[in-house]
């Protein structure tokens, strides 16, 4: 039997290949987010070259830079020769490489990372019965430490919340946290990821954590007598929705200064009810065994699965029980993250907002190079999450030549580990015999019937090196 030593690679993790990506990038109507994303890395990209670069070369990219920016119709004359890009961009990924368990800026510019190496077997591990529900207990120290924030603890809460507002309810106006508290259990693993979550990320907002607390469709059914969760008050019977708030106010809300944009205070998601119990949403008040940090939102958080991290409002102290009129308005918050969960344009009215789904995404983390006298070969390995409702989805990895996407080198369908749609599953691959090169890494869903757009957008492609 070969002995083989096993060397973790780095994985290229931006998707800015060439000037022709950026250029098709930018003939296309964009949103905010890409609107950043480009003139971000542009810029920072023109400076550069500024610096390193002739004075003529930087001159041109400047006047190819201004744009109409009210028709958000972007035009691109050739921002850079090839060579001449691959610097900036190499500099800038340097600039821009993420670190774990550090906290960046503050208010709603706060991120900090989780590490996605923890939800993947690393090594000579039987990663066929490999379960990251199982490793949660051991690690939990460390899961609690990487536990993405995207939000800190807002600068004017100043005091514990020890009750919650109840608005559409006959009987008392209001329950004690500690009341949740006291009524709170196990409720699972389950994972949550930033509407977003991008390659600029790494992909590491996301997280996974066991939770205790209360069931949504608890707190909505009544005993034999019509009392609810709240006692003897009774929720409004004719109520279709219920809108759940979080303290927000700060002071700290610009979260990208650079470019004047403002994330406005005020954190409160519309659901219907019935949605929320399909969901299996919940109540909760602790964490992996721990009670909520204040940057998680304690003392009680709602968490709904299979929902972005946008929806699961941190730091309750309102719920209202209401039915809609026909042009009920969506909430400022929904409409913040319109661009990053899927909606058409900016929806005004809450009949016109699509759920905020995390559809079934894929991403490989992390690649091995398998080494002995004789041999060499590739294992590839990655997590699967989001598509709560599709049970055995299947997958194949497919890596493209960098310099033409249109040409697949290799295809072949990927091993899954047990499925949990609540939290992370794994996948892996092994390349045995590899070609040398640059490529794309896609995975995809074989099954046409499943929604999954961010995958069929390349939303969660990665760039590797195989030597």
């Amino acid at each position: 039997m070969e002995i083989f030593t096993v060397n973790h690679l780095f994985i290229i993790s931006d998707k800015i290949e060439s000037v022709e990506y950026l250029g098709k990038l930018m003939s296309r109507k964009i949103n905010r987010r890409k609107l950043i994303k480009v003139i971000g890395l542009g810029g920072l990209s023109v400076l550069i070259g500024k610096k390193f670069l002739s004075f003529d070369i930087s001159r041109k990219i400047a006047n190819a830079l201004p744009m109409s920016i009210d028709g958000v119709d972007f035009k691109f004359k050739g921002l850079l020769k090839i060579k001449e890009y691959k610097l900036s961009a190499r500099i800038v990924r340097k600039l821009t490489y993420i670190k774990n368990q550090v906290k960046y800026d503050k208010g709603h510019n706060t991120r900090l990372y989780s590490a996605l190496e923890e939800y993947v077997p690393i090594g000579i591990n039987d990663s066929a019965n490999w379960i990251i529900d199982h490793k949660i207990p051991e690690l939990e120290d460390s899961f609690n430490k990487n536990f993405y924030i995207r939000t800190e603890k807002p600068n004017k809460l100043t005091f514990d919340i020890d009750h919650i507002k109840l608005e559409g309810v006959q009987g008392n106006k209001s329950i004690t946290t500690n009341e949740i508290i006291d009524k709170s259990s196990s409720l699972g693993t389950v994972m949550m990821e930033c509407a977003g979550n991008d390659r600029f990320a790494s992909f590491r907002l996301m997280s996974v954590a066991s939770w205790e607390g209360v069931w949504l469709k608890d707190i909505l059914s009544k005993d034999k007598k019509g009392n609810s969760f709240f006692g003897k008050s009774q929720i409004d019977p004719k109520a279709t929705h219920v809108l759940i708030e979080g303290f927000d106010e700060t002071s700290e809300t610009k979260w990208n200064r650079l470019f004047g944009v403002e994330s406005k205070p005020g954190a409160s998601w519309i659901f219907s009810i019935e949605e929320l119990v399909k969901q299996k949403a919940f109540l909760a008040s602790k964490m992996n065994g721990k009670e909520l940090t204040p940057d998680h939102g304690y003392p009680v958080r709602l968490v709904v699965p299979g929902y972005y991290g946008c929806a699961s409002i941190k730091w309750v102290n309102r719920i209202k029980f209401f039915t809609p009129f026909q042009d009920h308005p969506t909430e400022e918050q929904m409409k913040e993250f319109s661009d990053r969960t899927g909606q058409v344009g900016v929806p005004q009215l809450l009949q016109d907002h699509k759920p905020p789904h995390i559809y079934l995404s894929s991403t490989l983390v992390s690649v091995e190079k398998w080494q002995s006298e004789t041999e060499k070969k590739y294992k590839f390995l990655g997590v699967v999450w989001g598509g709560i409702h599709e049970e055995n989805p299947k997958f194949k990895m497919i890596l493209r030549k960098r310099s033409n996407p249109k040409i697949v080198i290799h295809e072949s369908e990927v091993i899954m580990g047990p499925r949990n749609p609540l939290s992370f599953q794994h996948w892996e691959y092994t390349w045995d015999k590899p070609i040398k090169g640059r490529y794309l890494v896609d995975i995809v869903c074989l099954d046409e019937n499943i929604e999954a757009p961010r995958i069929e957008n390349h939303h969660y492609r990665r760039l590797v090196k195989i030597s």
